[in-house]
């Protein structure tokens, strides 16, 4: 991972996030008629179960809908996951509407983050084959924007604040392990107040 950009550990938190956040509602509500939840009502459960803003993290990653964010990872989401680069830039009909659920590509609950670390390497390494190529509109689209420095304390643009990002973070071990392991925490003290949680969210 030595070739690995900023942008590149954003979306690999991307991936962990996007996969994690269905499967921990999924355990807390434990209930089998619902198995993930509308796309409108993304914002709140992404506040939620992650405690960031997902309208930051939308404009992290210069995108207006969750829609498009998912096609930045198209490998995490089942509206997405049976097409390639060139299919999603053909596809020009929504995807995903207001009432349709969000669901996982990988139905394993427990993935290793490092999974995540190489698809997106694997994405990587395409995209930079197709540019190589001289295809321009493989690049990405947003850049990380580097640290902010309020109130005396560092927080970084590139992702949504709180959250460790960059080579360094991910080596504590792993890219956001610890924001994994901590959902992992959260279900086993208390899934009951999760589920009320996610309950009390439901519209």
């Amino acid at each position: 991972m030595e070739e690995f950009a900023e942008e590149d550990w954003m979306l690999a938190l991307l991936r962990c996030e996007l996969h994690t956040l269905v499967h921990a509602f999924r355990k807390d509500v434990n209930d089998p008629e619902r198995t993930s939840f509308p796309a409108i009502h993304f914002g709140h459960y992404y506040q939620l179960y992650t405690g960031k803003n997902f309208g930051g993290t939308l404009q992290n990653f210069n995108c207006k809908t969750l829609e498009e964010l998912t096609r930045l990872v198209p490998d995490m989401c089942q509206h997405t996951v049976e097409m390639d680069d060139f299919a999603l830039r053909r596809e020009k009909t929504a995807l995903l509407q207001d009432y349709d659920l969000v669901l996982p590509a990988h139905d394993d609950a427990d993935m290793e983050v490092c999974k995540f670390i190489q698809d997106t390497e694997d994405a990587r390494q395409m995209r930079t084959d197709r540019l190589d190529a001289g295809d321009e509109n493989a690049a990405l689209t947003f850049t990380y924007k580097g640290a902010n420095v309020r109130g005396g304390q560092v927080t970084r643009t590139g992702v949504a604040q709180g959250g460790a990002v960059g080579q360094e973070s991910f080596k504590r071990p792993i890219p956001n392990a610890q924001q994994y392991n901590d959902f992992q925490a959260k279900r086993s003290r208390g899934g009951n107040f999760q589920a009320q949680n996610a309950s009390s969210g439901r519209r």
